[in-house]
């Protein structure tokens, strides 16, 4: 899994809570990597947490370029087991505009380890986090970059 920060900046209960939770995530048979962004909202003592899907890049081809989303399923039962309590859920199921980060996502609030925590997993990963895998167009193999 890759961090929006260095690993040092993110305390170990927080680093276990967002790996644990990218362990509930499939995607048939290879999941692409899993990025992972987290940042304290300082005005409410919240831990906010992103786990996203990388996009894949064809290479060669006459795809050569297309970047393509990967797929994404999500035991939201066993996420909500890594909550102190039941967490709230909510689902925003519609993307404002084309540009909406992080459009649409799925969202778990409530508390880990004594710490609030805003989970999100959004339906596309940010643009600002690149491919995170490759497929060569000839022989369908795949390289994770991240």
């Amino acid at each position: 899994m890759s961090a929006g920060f260095p690993d040092t900046a993110i305390p170990g209960w927080l680093q276990n809570f967002a790996s644990d939770a990218a362990s509930h995530f499939s995607a048939g048979l290879s999941i692409a990597p899993i990025g992972c962004h987290c940042a304290i909202d300082q005005d409410s003592s919240t831990w906010e947490v992103t786990l996203f899907i990388s996009r894949t890049e064809i290479r060669g081809g006459e795809n050569d370029g297309q970047q393509l989303p990967s797929l994404l399923t999500v035991d939201i039962n066993a996420v909500c087991g890594l909550f102190d309590q039941s967490p709230a859920v909510h689902l925003q199921a519609i993307e404002f505009d084309d540009k909406a980060d992080p459009g649409t996502f799925l969202s778990f609030l409530g508390s880990c380890s004594g710490h609030r925590v805003w989970l999100r997993v959004p339906s596309k990963p940010p643009v600002w986090a690149g491919t995170g895998r490759v497929q060569d167009a000839a022989t369908g193999d795949v390289c994770d970059i991240w």
